[in-house]
């Protein structure tokens, strides 16, 4: 039976931090899932990208920084997708991404 200390730290938890720790839970576990899968250990890991092993098990941690810049660079190193976005057909994805870098074509019709 939890503690009312433990019931109102609870309660203090905002539904932002909530959602971030589960959705960083979700992502550690992909992680480890494709490092499981792979048979890569923390300390390889951390070689392949020139980090500390103690850095790497921070970072995969509850509560550990996993920025957007590590999880592209883990998702090339070990060759997996560990973020998808909820655009399922890649074809959308690819002309989304490519505008994003690319000049916008403009048509010589008016209102085209």
């Amino acid at each position: 039976m939890p503690s009312k200390f433990h019931e109102k730290a609870v309660s203090r938890i905002t539904p932002e931090a909530r959602a971030l720790m589960v959705k960083s839970l979700e992502i550690i576990s992909q992680v480890q899932a494709i490092l499981y899968k792979h048979n890569i250990t923390q300390k390889q890991l951390a070689v392949m990208l020139d980090i500390s092993q103690p850095a790497v098990s921070k970072m995969l941690s509850p509560g550990g920084n996993l920025e957007i810049n590590t999880i592209v660079k883990l998702e090339l190193l070990l060759g997996e997708t560990i973020l998808t976005t909820p655009q399922k057909d890649a074809g959308d994805r690819v002309r989304m991404a490519s505008s994003l870098f690319l000049p916008a074509k403009h048509s010589a019709e008016p209102g085209v």
